[in-house]
């Protein structure tokens, strides 16, 4: 899993999030789940696209739901790791947590580093992959 991270992560550094093609959903399914990757790419290019197009290919509206429905587990306050993700309640927002960083799209509509202090552990969530 790793190794795909750091694949994902080296191919979407620096680049410019754009819907449907390289936004924080995609940048998750590309490594957790390929195929469903494969058949959302390139369907969408609003949120509200998205929303559809998730309904249409796995059944849900959000990628929160989508990790639920796929048996990723809650991870309790204090016990996050890399690799995990961090989903936030009330924005579409979704990060790779790196440890001391998050991996995901910057103020700047970029894909990079960002620091979890900039936010309160209160307004996100974070998932970690069935072991």
């Amino acid at each position: 899993m790793f190794s795909k991270a750091e694949e994902v992560i080296r191919e979407f550094r620096g680049q410019e999030h754009v819907r449907g093609q390289r936004d924080c959903n995609l940048m998750v399914l590309k490594i957790f789940d390929e195929e469903n990757y494969n058949k959302m790419l390139g369907t969408y290019s609003t949120i509200k696209g998205g929303v559809k197009a998730s309904l249409r290919v796995y059944g849900v509206r959000s990628l929160r739901e989508y990790l639920e429905s796929e048996g990723f587990s809650l991870v309790p306050q204090g016990f996050e790791r890399p690799l995990d993700v961090v989903v936030f309640k009330n924005q579409h927002n979704v990060y790779l947590n790196l440890g001391t960083s998050w991996f995901g799209v910057t103020d700047h509509e970029v894909f990079g580093l960002v620091s979890p202090k900039n936010y309160q552990r209160e307004d996100y969530l974070v998932f970690r992959k069935g072991e």
